[in-house]
């Protein structure tokens, strides 16, 4: 019998993979509702928006600017035809059109500045700011050039503009409204500057039109300052500024500060001035987008169909899913509690290769057992796990086994290893024989009454003492402490006063704590030798004993310290061990030896600068006192 296209495609869809089961799934009840809902929802709708906003912000901007240029020509040249006399103490106004001049002096300037409010609507008002010695005058129109007004940086680019018009602005102090103003430098015959004309703008040209922007806007001067803002923006934020415009995307969206933003700007640029304005335009990318969420909002009926149809898909998978996965999962658990319980606890490997052989007692057919036929025929990946669970018990054994073999061998490896360092770097030399030559020195000192060779020959006795009797075990602070004290004796009798040692510490907190013997010896050697040795008088060394969460040894010297160069070899050294020189072998040990017993967190760090001395810090473990942490582990 012929089968039917109806028939085929059941068989397709029986034995296809789970993975292209759940893709199908996915696809039909979510992916396929949800694009075609956005699609039709926004699809062009943000872009039409933006663009709009954007022509929108231009044409705002156009107006804006044509404005602003406009009364800054104004502006521009009122000032240019502004002039004061320093011989009559009279300011003038060259009229326009013509040759005649509009004299004028601080007793009728309230005329002049009617003269200005009708013939000029955008001028707020006029000045001029004179030197102390031509007029003795201080109003709202004649200023005094004092010392504060010359040292704002408004006048010094004015004067350095050369007669040429410079923009600046100026704060109303009553209503902390800003207004642009120009000013430029004013010359005698001589060229001498006798004063400066200045020219404000009214406040409506920048403050309000900023303050009745519904976006976000921002007048800025010269890429540096803030002029007139209605949202918080620092000078600093300008290179984000900048940043966002920069990288703005195809659609015109742009990224301030983390926040998506439809920007837009223009520059006016004053004539005759090398200042130059920028205004900027900014409104929220999720004011735009509001509208278009309103609609979404209204369009809810295709989305909540997608979404019971991706309920409805999921539920479906979920449960044919679960019902398989859990059928694997219980001929999983007889597999585990079979293969554990029996299997590899008493059976031979004759007996292991007849259970798996053997049809009527084999784990596939006690997996088979367990699973009813709820895992079915669908041939997918749980089919394919199902029939190799068996062949992976064996295999899983096999492998376990071999990896826990191998890891103990590299475990005894790795423990003789460190066993074998850990002895390398404690035991550098075996001083008996010196022990036994200094005793021979001591008593001929005693004999021939030699106080301080006896002296020293007791010290350094109970230095080497010590050495033999330290190995790998802790000790205590105290007897640490004791040891550098006999060092510091036996080297005091060397230098005498050229250097000085100082040794800060507790006695009673020092019996507290426990650290490998031997840690700060070889720094003081090196303050001693390197730092210090060369010093005819004035050396001193620190020896002190910090304990905060950790404990920390500090030795410092004040000899002639190292270069970067020198530090940074040093430093290197601390953590190459296997490419050490002689020279650095004992501050590596005692890094090495720190690092081996409490972990990388702890060893030791130099600090140093050349001709100012260097200062080692030990930083430990707090290991509390115990009596058996004395014996050797």
């Amino acid at each position: 019998m012929k089968e039917s296209w109806t028939d085929r495609l059941k068989e397709k869809l029986h034995n296809m993979k789970l993975r292209q089961r759940m893709f199908l799934v996915y696809f039909v009840g979510c992916i396929l509702p949800l694009v075609l809902v956005y699609a039709y929802m926004f699809r062009g709708t943000n872009e039409e928006l933006v663009t709009r906003e954007i022509e929108s912000q231009e044409e705002n901007l156009t107006a804006e600017q044509d404005n602003l240029t406009e009364a800054m020509n104004v502006a521009l040249e009122l000032s240019q035809r502004m002039n004061f006399n320093p011989v009559t103490n009279s300011a003038y106004l060259l009229t326009y059109g013509g040759s005649e001049n509009l004299t004028f002096d601080y007793h009728n300037m309230d005329s002049v500045n009617d003269f200005f409010d009708n013939y000029y609507k955008d001028i707020s008002g006029v000045c001029f700011y004179i030197e102390k010695g031509e007029m003795k005058v201080d109003n709202r129109y004649f200023k005094l050039l004092t010392d504060s007004i010359k040292k704002k940086s408004w006048y010094q680019r004015t004067i350095e503009a050369n007669g040429n018009p410079c923009w600046s602005y100026i704060t109303n102090i009553q209503t902390m409204e800003r207004s642009l103003r120009v000013t430029r430098a004013m010359y005698d015959e001589t060229r001498k500057v006798t004063g400066i004309a200045c020219v404000t703008l009214s406040p409506d040209l920048t403050s309000k039109y900023i303050a009745n922007q519904t976006a976000n806007a921002v007048l800025v001067l010269n890429d540096e300052e803030i002029v007139n803002s209605n949202f918080v923006i620092s000078a600093e934020d300008l290179v984000y500024l900048d940043y966002a415009i920069d990288s703005t995307d195809s659609e015109g969206v742009s990224n301030y500060k983390g926040q998506k933003y439809v920007i837009s700007e223009t520059e006016i640029d004053p004539r005759y001035s090398r200042d130059t304005f920028r205004l900027v335009l900014m409104t929220p990318y999720s004011t735009l987008t509001m509208s278009t969420k309103r609609m979404a909002i209204k369009s809810l009926i295709p989305l909540l169909v997608g979404a019971i149809v991706m309920t409805i898909a999921i539920i479906f998978l979920t449960n044919w899913f679960t019902k398989r996965i859990t059928a694997l999962n219980k001929a999983m658990h007889i597999v585990t509690e079979h293969a554990g319980e029996e299997f590899y606890r008493g059976l031979s490997p004759d007996k292991e290769e007849n259970l798996a052989h053997s049809p009527e007692n084999s784990l596939p057919k006690a997996i088979e057992l367990a699973s009813a036929g709820e895992i079915g025929a669908a041939k997918d990946e749980i089919w394919e796990l199902y029939n190799d669970l068996n062949k992976m018990v064996y295999d899983m054994q096999k492998i376990s086994d071999e990896a826990a073999e191998e890891r103990i061998a590299k475990e005894q490896l790795y423990s003789r290893q460190r066993d074998v360092e850990f002895k390398m770097l404690t035991t550098q030399i075996n001083p008996h024989f010196l022990y036994n030559t200094l005793e021979t020195v001591r008593m001929l000192a005693i004999i021939n009454k030699q106080k301080e060779i006896e002296d020293i020959s007791v010290k350094l006795t109970k230095l080497l003492r010590s050495s033999l009797e330290a190995g790998r075990e802790l000790r205590q602070l105290s007897w640490e402490m004791d040891k550098i004290e006999c060092y510091v004796c036996i080297q005091n009798y060397r230098f005498d006063d050229r250097i000085k040692t100082e040794i800060q510490y507790d006695k009673e907190t020092a019996k507290k704590y426990m650290v490998i013997p031997f840690v700060i010896q070889p720094f003081v050697e090196n303050a001693y030798v390197h730092a210090m040795e060369d010093m005819e008088e004035g050396g001193l060394i620190t020896i002190r004993v910090e304990i905060t969460d950790t404990l920390n040894i500090l030795i410092e010297d004040n000899g002639q310290g190292m270069s970067p160069k020198k530090l940074e070899e040093v430093v290197r050294y601390l953590n190459d061990f296997e490419n050490l020189d002689r020279t650095h072998i004992g501050i590596c040990n005692v890094n090495q030896r720190i690092k081996l017993r409490f972990g990388e967190e702890y060893g030791v760090d130099f600090t140093s600068a050349e001709g100012k001395g260097t200062t080692v810090r030990i930083r430990l473990p707090l290991v509390e006192y115990a009596p058996e942490m004395e014996k050797i582990t």
